[in-house]
C-alpha cells in the first residue's frame, strides 16, 4: 500500500512539473511602454531647419558634433556643437513676442543685458562648484518676429565671450 501512494505521489509530481514547465517557456506579452514621446527629431539637415522657421543657422568654422533638430509642434529649431572644450546650443523660433526658449532652468547667478547683432539681449550666467558653468543669451528680432537663443556649457566661463559666438551663429 505504502509503495503504491509513493509511485502515485511521483507521479504527481512529475506531471506537476512538466505542466510548470509549460507554462515558464510561453513567453509573455510585454506591457506598452508609459510616457510620452519625445518632440525633439534629430538627424535632421539645414534644409529642414530652413524650411521650417525660414531662416538658417550659421555654425562657426571649427564646430564639431554637429546637430540640428527640430520640433514642429512649436516650430523650434536648434544646433548643438562643440568648439574649443564648450558646448553650445542655439534655438530659434517664429514668435510674437521675447520668451525664453532656452530651456534652461537654473537660478541664475548673475543677469545683464547686451547687444548682439544691433539688438537688445538678455544675459544669464550660472555658476557652479559641482556642475558646469552655463552661460546664456535672448534676443528678440521685431520685425522678423524671430525669437532667438544661445547657451554655452563649460568647466570654466572665465573670460568668454558667448555674445562673439552669437553673432556668427545668427548672421
Amino acid at each position: 500500500m505504502k509503495k503504491t501512494q509513493i509511485v502515485t505521489t511521483m507521479a504527481f509530481l512529475a506531471m506537476g512539473a512538466f505542466l510548470l514547465a509549460g507554462c515558464a517557456g510561453k513567453k509573455a506579452e510585454e506591457p506598452e511602454p508609459i510616457g510620452m514621446p519625445n518632440p525633439w527629431q534629430y538627424e535632421v539637415s539645414p534644409e529642414d531647419v530652413q524650411k521650417m522657421v525660414n531662416e538658417s543657422f550659421t555654425v562657426p568654422e571649427g564646430a564639431e558634433n554637429v546637430v540640428y533638430g527640430i520640433m514642429e509642434s512649436e516650430k523650434l529649431a536648434e544646433v548643438q556643437f562643440d568648439l574649443d572644450g564648450v558646448s553650445y546650443c542655439a534655438r530659434m523660433e517664429p514668435a510674437k513676442e521675447f520668451t525664453d526658449i532656452s530651456g534652461m532652468y537654473y537660478t541664475w547667478d548673475a543677469e545683464g543685458v547686451d547687444q548682439v547683432n544691433g539688438l537688445d539681449a538678455q544675459e544669464r550666467r550660472y555658476l557652479s562648484d559641482e556642475e558646469e558653468d552655463a552661460d546664456n543669451i535672448l534676443f528678440y528680432d521685431a520685425d522678423k518676429q524671430m525669437m532667438y537663443s544661445i547657451s554655452a556649457t563649460t568647466p570654466d566661463l572665465d573670460g568668454f565671450d558667448l555674445v562673439a559666438v552669437a553673432e556668427t551663429v545668427f548672421q
